[in-house]
């Protein structure tokens, strides 16, 4: 049993591949800025380069606690399966099979940043088969529940949040008024989309997700068709989808892309392996 313990400031659940690709990059880029080579396939012995990498993770999680009113003991990191164990690949086969890892990227620094974070006593939840997307998805869900229990035992509607790091999309499925979804410019997602969670799902699953190898549920369909058919009745929209023949194919991209739809065997060893404790 991982037993997780919050205090009651707010809840960051941080997408923990997105964080480690971010400042990879950012600190490979101020090396660049400075006109400093550096050996991609040695990055991981580079003193002056992990040295620094260190320094910004640093900076990082105190800029995240002022930002969020917090302390790091409410911070998670969210951890990625294998790619090829994740239970999307059992329903579609080609899923995320068009990513390229950038030549100047070395996975060892995966390895490297766990360590580091684990050398600081911060948390982390992963389980087989789940995404990062998964775990915060689940972990959300049980804070949310453990936080209303709070509230009703005191009786007064609480104000603590949880606030997800990443930069996917996909998050804007779960935006309400105690979840808020940000990346690591500290700029909100919610912007990007359409100020509706069920619109910003149904439009993804019909539109597709091209950074996940995800295509349009048809030929046909533009970004207005799309958003269109997302804001029809439910009613509607099943009459449409149905008529056009685009069914199976929207009932496949809504498997994919809906947390509701992680299959119930994984959720249940979740719920059976993780708890979430509010002091």
């Amino acid at each position: 049993m991982n037993t997780i313990y919050f205090n009651k400031n707010n809840i960051v659940l941080i997408d923990s591949s997105y964080y480690v690709f971010h400042r990879y990059f950012a600190t490979y880029r101020w090396f660049s800025f400075q006109n400093i080579d550096v050996a991609v396939d040695d990055i991981v012995n580079n003193e002056v380069f992990i040295t620094a990498f260190y320094k910004h993770i640093n900076n990082d999680i105190k800029k995240i606690c002022k930002k969020w009113n917090t302390s790091k003991d409410n911070i998670v990191f969210c951890v990625d399966c294998q790619r090829t164990d994740i239970w999307r690949n059992d329903i579609y086969d080609t899923y995320k099979a068009t990513r390229v890892q950038k030549t100047n990227f070395n996975k060892k620094i995966f390895s490297i940043f766990s360590d580091y974070t684990n050398s600081l006593g911060f948390k982390y939840i992963s389980q087989s088969r789940l995404e990062g997307d998964d775990v915060i998805y689940l972990t959300q869900k049980m804070a949310k529940t453990a936080i209303a229990a709070i509230a009703a035992i005191a009786s007064v509607a609480s104000d603590i949040k949880v606030i997800i790091i990443t930069n996917d999309n996909d998050f804007l499925q779960l935006v309400d008024t105690q979840t808020l979804v940000y990346n690591m410019q500290f700029k909100e997602l919610m912007k990007r989309g359409f100020n509706n969670p069920k619109v910003d799902l149904l439009f993804k699953a019909i539109y597709g997700d091209k950074s996940d190898n995800i295509t349009k549920i048809g030929a046909g369909i533009t970004k207005e068709k799309a958003l269109m058919i997302s804001n029809m009745t439910d009613e509607d929209r099943e009459k449409y989808i149905k008529e056009c023949g685009y069914e199976d194919k929207f009932r496949l991209n809504m498997k994919l892309i809906s947390f509701e739809n992680i299959p119930k065997e994984y959720t249940e060893i979740f719920y059976d392996n993780v708890k979430i404790i509010i002091e």
